[in-house]
């Protein structure tokens, strides 16, 4: 069911200084200038001046919405949102205001095949209150066949359309072979995307393009006169940023990956680092002759470490800014650091403290990064509000082989000591949790069968806290995701819900609470979910009204997967059940009015 947005103006903690490191305090270290940061975990737009205090200034309530590409320009936040559906392609582009509301800027709706809207792209930029919508198109083989820029600036009767000066530009690179490069962009938070010809002139003073049939790199002046061309290093490199005068680019060699900076001054390649397949590193953002990258590595099935470094390009010099190991309860498995932001040489990031996400800043002084609290919380976790989240990893090794062939990771919730049946509930969970290994093959088993290990994907289970919540005054809700892969294209997720009774320690279901009939129970679903077919039947594999309605009525049942909330139930379909694993679950809400309970009961 679809949510309305909600804008959440918060006030939080002055800036105030810490003691233990360094002898700056936050407020110090902040930029004359407004710094907005983006959490793209969250998707909240977080403001930050100088002295006042940092507030989250919008957050997109609807998980279900795709909060756009970002740009920030004198100060205003703009996105533009696109989609796909029923042969046409619809944009818009907005603009946040200081009441923290969407202003419309520009909009529009395309009429294209399925085909045609397959190999069409779209790039944006704003500079000096103009606004860059790029249209890409490209043929079945993915060569561009025309870039189509559209400009709109602020007049005294509004927005309006202007004519591009940057178009023939765009004509000529794509006459020529030449497609714009893709990497990191500093104006939408360290995300990539592509370099449009007023980004590249507004950053670099040239556009640069690239023909990968043969690596070659070609520079153009704003009059698009190809001034010089170099080539890169190594077979099928990967674009990964222009960081002032230095290109960066990946080479996949040996089964390892390397780094190269190409020094577009010096005309040289350089290699940066390099690092095995299982040290996965991406560029998290950049700045002038400089970037900021990230090493991640798996040090048990499911715990990832992922350490931060800042590299300067002129001098060579790599130093370790922080690093971050995944945690439990964080509705999956965390991987760290996800939000990483650099606005005047300081690092804004998000961690995970056991208990709330919490935003962090970093800064150089005598030579090494300074971590500190940046005073703002981002998300608090309620699991913590009740008790711990502790986890397991497990994984087996075919002793002949040494290959990985099967993991497992599992999360249970603790409650907290100071509730009367804790020690009961805890040693129940506990169990449940051991269980879970028993599925395990043991090295024995693995030795049998070596022949096929090598023709194998690594089987995985995995089930983790996603949420605990309080159901009215005496029960407590867990929540589970699991996902487990066995092989073929993909692997199958689940999820499990458990209620216990905080006054006795004992589980109880829904049929604890329910007074009516099983009758009644199995049509009121059915009815409900008719209703929800009726308002997205294309999540559904039913025709008819009246086929689902019999699925549904037959299946109903009081051990179902069904949710506690605030104001009713949520029956929960697994993939494949009503619908394509595409649509994932499909969720029915039902209100407890419908059922004959009272919240205030429970």
């Amino acid at each position: 069911m679809k949510r309305k947005y909600q804008i959440l103006i918060l006030t939080l903690m002055l800036f105030f200084a810490l003691g233990g490191c360094g002898n700056k305090n936050t407020a110090e270290l902040v930029s004359q200038d407004t710094v907005w940061l983006y959490d793209d975990r969250e998707k909240s737009v977080i403001m930050i001046n100088q002295g006042e205090e940092p507030k989250v200034i919008y957050t997109e309530e609807n998980d279900e919405n795709d909060f756009g590409d970002i740009c920030i320009d004198n100060g205003v936040f703009y996105r533009m949102r696109d989609e796909e559906s029923e042969g046409s392609r619809k944009y818009e582009i907005s603009k946040l205001n200081q009441y923290g509301e969407w202003e419309t800027i520009a909009s529009g709706d395309r009429n294209m095949t399925d085909e045609e809207a397959f190999y069409m792209g779209r790039a944006f930029d704003v500079y000096d209150g103009k606004v860059y919508r790029l249209e890409i198109e490209s043929d079945e083989n993915w060569k561009i066949a025309a870039y189509r820029e559209t400009v709109y600036e602020q007049s005294s009767d509004g927005i309006r359309e202007v004519e591009s000066d940057n178009q023939p530009l765009y004509d000529k690179m794509a006459l020529e072979g030449y497609e714009l490069l893709r990497g990191i962009k500093k104006e939408n938070g360290g995300t990539e995307g592509t370099y449009t010809i007023p980004y590249c002139l507004h950053t670099f003073g040239k556009v640069m393009g690239w023909n990968d049939q043969d690596n070659r790199i070609a520079v153009y002046d704003k009059a698009g006169n190809r001034e010089s061309e170099f080539t890169l290093q190594g077979e099928n490199p990967y674009i990964r940023a222009l960081a002032g005068d230095f290109l960066i680019y990946s080479v996949y060699e040996d089964d390892v990956v390397k780094l190269y900076a190409y020094d577009i001054i010096k005309q040289e390649n350089r290699l940066l680092t390099e690092a095995s397949y299982d040290e996965q590193w991406d560029i998290r953002d950049i700045e002038e002759n400089a970037i900021f990258y990230a090493i991640s590595q798996e040090i048990e099935y499911r715990v990832e470490k992922r350490s931060y470094y800042h590299y300067d390009l002129i001098s060579g010099e790599s130093s370790l800014i922080y690093d971050s190991i995944s945690q439990p309860g964080m509705d999956w498995y965390y991987a760290p650091g996800q939000t990483f932001q650099v606005v005047d040489g300081i690092c804004y990031f998000t961690d995970f403290d056991g208990k709330e996400m919490v935003w962090y800043l970093a800064y150089r002084e005598d030579g090494k990064w300074v971590n500190k609290p940046l005073g703002l919380t981002e998300k608090h976790y309620s699991f913590a509000d009740f008790g711990t989240i502790e986890y397991e990893s497990r994984s087996v090794r075919c002793p002949l082989c040494e290959k990985d062939i099967y993991g497992i990771y599992i999360e249970q919730f603790y409650l907290n000591s100071d509730y009367p049946n804790a020690e009961v509930i805890n040693e129940k969970l506990r169990r449940e949790a051991e269980e879970c290994f028993l599925q395990m093959p043991d090295e024995e088993t693995l030795a049998a069968d070596h022949e096929w290990h090598f023709d194998t994907y690594r089987e995985t289970y995995e089930n983790t806290v996603s949420d605990v919540q309080k159901i009215g005054t005496h029960y407590l809700e867990i929540c589970y995701s699991g996902y487990s892969y066995s092989g073929g294209a993909h692997g199958y997720p689940d999820r499990g819900y458990k209620v216990i009774d905080l006054d006795t320690g004992k589980e109880v279901g829904f049929g604890d609470f329910y007074k009516g009939t099983l009758e009644a129970f199995k049509e009121t679903v059915a009815e409900y979910t008719v209703a929800d077919w009726k308002e997205e039947p294309d999540q559904y594999f039913a025709s008819s009204e009246e086929d689902l309605y019999q699925e549904v009525y037959e299946y109903a049942a009081y051990d179902n997967l069904i949710k506690f909330t605030d104001s009713g139930i949520e029956i929960q379909y697994s993939p494949y059940h009503l619908g394509p694993y595409a649509a994932g679950f499909i969720t029915v809400e039902i209100p407890y009015d419908a059922l004959g309970i009272s919240i205030t009961d429970l």
